[in-house]
């Protein structure tokens, strides 16, 4: 996460899934650390109750909070609302629910640039196709 904002300069960033990181554990401590060494933020933590889970341990029956929202401080300034559906049970990882005004996001790319385009025509591209396509993003 912290090479793609560097190498691409991109400025809004959410990152969610399963951190490992509960508080009070021994990886509990190392995303904090990660997002202060990197100027992040962990959204759930600063919008959520400290009682908060995702994960119910069907062996032991604990209760750990182990899946996040890392984003940078200008995707933070979207979101509106974050909440776990304690309700659903796919798995043993409880779904954290992140709503955003995405409209917040200035856009730096020219959008102008690609109004006479008919449209995008996909199927088998060679490989010299796919580089230039590549390159194209992530120089912008």
């Amino acid at each position: 996460m912290a090479a793609l904002i560097e190498e691409r300069s991109v400025e809004a960033v959410y990152v969610l899934g399963d951190f490992n990181a509960h508080s009070g554990t021994r990886f509990g401590g190392e995303l904090p650390s990660f997002c202060s060494d990197h100027s992040l933020l962990c959204v759930d933590i600063e919008l959520l109750p400290t009682n908060t889970h995702t994960y119910i341990s069907e062996a032991h029956g604990s209760r750990r909070w182990l899946d996040h929202c890392v984003a940078t401080s200008a995707a933070r300034d979207t979101v509106k609302t974050v909440h776990v559906e304690y309700g659903v049970y796919w798995s043993d990882h409880l779904p954290l629910v992140i709503t955003c005004e995405m409209s917040a996001i200035i856009s730096k790319v020219n959008l102008t640039a690609f109004d006479s385009l008919q449209g995008i025509k996909w199927g088998h591209r060679p490989d010299a196709q796919i580089d230039v396509y590549n390159k194209y993003c992530c120089d912008n």
